[in-house]
């Protein structure tokens, strides 16, 4: 059997936890585990005199805490948005005002889903599920999400309304890159399904 040296059994190691990254799943794990292997490494490359190992992850050390932190802030956020009480009015100067006037119809079930709605005045009904909807509400949003993009209910207007409006594209990517937003919405969807 060959004797294993102390700063052998440090290298080794650090093998194993570069190794075990590449079977973690989870961002918030693998982070935590690359900075583990980054500190057996610099240690491994001060013990031997591995300058390039010692650069290597000297450098990588702090980038691994950086993204660590990162995503720590992150959900963070994602969990203080979902239980917030937010509405999407700093996106409002983002949006297209749209006004329609009562007793028009906003959309009906079955067509396509092209946009968003965020009510800023007035009232409307979604009228099979028999749901009210005001100022603060999110419209559309099911269909914008259902895979076949359509809307799966009539809405009209039950008095003078104004919408921002934001195409269906462009709430795709905002889900996808703002978490916050999706968790927002995550949460309004939700509610709305319950109650109908």
């Amino acid at each position: 059997m060959i004797p294993l040296d102390p700063v052998d059994l440090v290298g080794y190691l650090a093998g194993a936890l570069v190794l075990a990254t590449f079977y973690l799943q989870t961002m918030l794990k693998l982070r935590a585990v690359a900075i583990c292997s980054n500190v057996a490494f610099i240690t491994y490359g001060a013990l031997t005199g591995a300058v390039p190992i010692l650069v290597l992850h000297t450098l990588l050390l702090p980038l691994n805490v950086t993204r660590l932190l990162q995503i720590k802030r992150l959900i963070r956020r994602i969990v203080a948005s979902a239980h917030a009480d937010k509405s999407l009015a700093p996106m409002i100067p983002f949006m297209a005002i749209t006004r329609v006037a009562a007793g028009n119809v906003l959309f009906e079930q079955g067509a396509p889903a092209d946009t968003l709605y965020y009510v800023m005045k007035g009232q409307l009904t979604a009228v099979t599920h028999k749901v009210d909807m005001g100022p603060g509400s999110i419209i559309g949003e099911i269909g914008v999400f259902m895979p076949a993009h359509t809307r799966s209910d009539t809405v009209v207007c039950k008095t003078d309304v104004e919408l921002g409006s934001i195409t269906a594209a462009k709430a795709r990517g905002l889900f996808f890159e703002h978490p916050e937003f999706a968790a927002f919405l995550t949460r309004i969807t939700a509610e709305r399904a319950a109650r109908t």
